[in-house]
């Protein structure tokens, strides 16, 4: 269970730890930047290698709704605002990809926003 009492199901994060570990070449990396530390004395590098997990939604089933907002403006763009928060996890460009899917049209003819 997570701390917002979600099934974790299946546990792979010791697999794709060392899997990574391996595929990012974290040991030389370490290497290099001990090797820069030692050569530079006010000038640093570091690296962090974190497993983190967000869960998906709210354990309250009334707290799982969002909404958006869509401009369709007369060139045939269009314009999603939405309450999402984009953290790397490409939320913008599957917004964008449903919105040219519902109608049919380019993905550069759809922009992004957040609310």
């Amino acid at each position: 269970m997570t701390f917002g009492e979600q099934a974790s199901g299946k546990w792979n994060v010791p697999r794709m730890w060392d899997e990574l570990y391996e595929k990012l070449n974290i040991s030389s990396r370490r290497e290099a930047i001990d090797a820069f530390n030692k050569q530079n004395k006010w000038k640093k590098r570091g690296l962090a290698f974190i497993p983190t997990k967000f869960g998906i939604a709210f354990t309250a089933k009334f707290m799982n709704q969002g909404g958006a907002l869509v401009h369709l403006y007369t060139d045939g763009t269009v314009l999603v605002t939405h309450g999402g928060t984009e953290m790397g996890q490409g939320l913008h460009t599957k917004v964008c990809q449903i919105a040219a899917h519902a109608f049919g049209i380019p993905l550069a003819d759809v922009y992004v926003n957040d609310s």
